[in-house]
């Protein structure tokens, strides 16, 4: 994360651009770390159930609501939640500056194969001229949805 301003997208529809969360965090580099279920109805599959950027290695105490500056949380009703589509059933995780060069380099090669479910693999992408990545991550094995992000809070 170059300049510290990410934003979670569909890596599919990246052309349009990305808006970075109102919350920045350091620029550096960060782990992803994928969190996978299986289901009783198939236990043979694994599906994403989460992902998460480990900006601080501190335990957390609460979360909060990743925003877009758009993006008011008094305006939300009862179980509602902002988040990104993912469309094509793929998230990602990338940096404000790096948007306009990896969507290019990730569309050319999302169209060529992204993976099974069974499969670990998980695409990275690397902008030459920022060194901002992109990872392409399975959504939760849905289409055309709504993915919520959050905040970690540590405790004090």
């Amino acid at each position: 994360m170059p300049s510290g301003r990410g934003a979670a997208a569909d890596p599919g529809w990246l052309e349009g651009g990305a808006e970075p969360f109102t919350t920045a965090i350091l620029p550096g580099e960060y782990d992803l770390m994928l969190s996978w279920v299986r289901s009783g109805a198939w236990p043979e599959r694994r599906r994403m159930a989460a992902a998460r950027l480990a900006v601080r290695d501190v335990p957390v105490t609460s979360w909060e609501l990743a925003l877009l500056e758009s993006q008011d949380p008094r305006t939300l009703g009862e179980g509602q939640f902002f988040g990104f589509g993912v469309d094509s059933g793929l998230g990602c995780f990338v940096d404000a500056v790096a948007v306009e060069a990896l969507a290019s380099i990730a569309d050319k090669a999302l169209e060529e194969k992204f993976g099974p479910d069974e499969d670990d693999e998980t695409p990275e992408f690397t902008d030459p001229a920022t060194g901002a990545n992109l990872i392409v991550f399975p959504a939760g094995g849905a289409t055309d949805r709504i993915r919520p992000g959050s905040w970690p809070r540590p405790g004090r």
